[in-house]
């Protein structure tokens, strides 16, 4: 009988990984100390915090529902910049999270290290969706507080002299960033919406974006898979996008990722976070002058351009802060799916109920 069938093996098991997990944060944040992390920016000090309608002084909102409370400060480790967490950083520049009472640090870190860092307490929250649900369900002690972006954010670039419509893609060859890894599973995805078998193309491995849309241009491929917002890249390439993931796919790229013993022992701030991360969600996608004026800022676009990125990137904003079903099945190895932990094992649901 396999270990976990066996009565409370599951238990030892998990405290065992934990132990682990634990370990190898200490060894990860030492080196992600050492190796230092880059500010992204930094909110003015808030003096008031934000009360939660109907808390009581039995939710997770109680301590954030009373004003004036002092301005906390919490940083949120992010991979890099990009339009995953943009609600965030957008949220930030906008005062959203000053009105909270959060004084909020973005910074950048690897997503092993930012998950250590996590851990070991030296950073609050980290965004990596797809490190952070695989490392809890190896054990990590973490939940998931909110989603930021749930739905993927790649594209599918094709050459149009090759592939005219989505039946052209069989027996074509897809550069992903790694065979086996999620963008080869978006481009199964693909494949079939489009009517053709999953196994119909054959895939090649390019790490870097550039490379991908240069394999196309070269002829080694004749598909990719991409990322906003290298729409824009590829289209003056001559290259062509077939199809926007944000679409169809669930797939988390960016959520709220805190430690268990953060969520006991400072529940009102990780409240007044969750409540203003989910007013920032409302206004990146509601708000369309101001959050593309800050993409064109961000990452030194034409007014057009960003635009363009913002109309393609803000389905893939989450719309309620709650990560789905699909969502999170997508976002594990396909090996993992059947042994993976409940979702609500994974998400800690009271801090988006209270900020509902």
């Amino acid at each position: 009988m396999p270990l976990a069938g066996l009565p409370g093996a599951r238990a030892a098991g998990r405290r065992w990984i934990g132990a682990r997990w634990l370990a190898v944060a200490t060894v990860l944040l030492a080196a992600a100390c050492a190796a230092g992390s880059t500010p992204a920016a930094q909110a003015p000090a808030a003096a008031t915090g934000a009360a939660a309608p109907g808390a009581d002084s039995g939710s997770p909102a109680a301590a954030s529902a009373t004003a004036p409370v002092p301005a906390q400060d919490v940083t949120v480790a992010i991979p890099a910049q990009s339009l995953s967490t943009f609600p965030i950083v957008l949220g930030q520049e906008a005062g959203i999270y000053t009105r909270h009472g959060i004084n909020l640090s973005v910074v950048t870190m690897a997503s092993n290290a930012a998950i250590a860092a996590v851990i070991g307490g030296s950073v609050d929250f980290a965004t990596p969706a797809g490190s952070i649900v695989r490392a809890i369900n190896q054990g990590a002690p973490l939940r998931v507080v909110a989603a930021v972006s749930d739905k993927s954010n790649h594209i599918l670039v094709v050459d149009p002299t090759v592939i005219r419509d989505g039946k052209d893609l069989a027996g074509k060859t897809i550069a992903v960033n790694e065979v086996g890894g999620n963008t080869q599973l978006e481009a199964q995805a693909a494949l079939q919406r489009f009517g053709l078998d999953r196994d119909s193309a054959n895939y090649v491995a390019v790490l870097d974006n550039s490379q991908r849309l240069a394999a196309l241009k070269a002829g080694a491929a004749q598909a990719a898979i991409s990322n906003v917002p290298f729409n824009l890249v590829a289209e003056q390439m001559g290259l062509k996008v077939l199809l926007n993931f944000a679409e169809f796919y669930e797939l988390p790229t960016a959520v709220l990722g805190a430690s268990e013993a953060k969520l006991a022992d400072n529940a009102p701030s990780v409240q007044r976070t969750v409540a203003a991360t989910l007013e920032a969600l409302r206004y990146v996608r509601d708000e369309k002058e101001p959050a593309a004026a800050a993409i064109a800022r961000l990452y030194d676009m034409p007014p057009d351009q960003a635009a363009a990125a913002y109309d393609l990137s803000r389905d893939t904003w989450s719309a309620t802060g709650r990560l789905s079903q699909t969502a999170y099945e997508n976002s594990l190895d396909p090996a993992d799916v059947s042994h993976a932990l409940p979702l609500d094992r994974v998400v800690d649901a009271r801090f988006l109920d209270a900020a509902h």
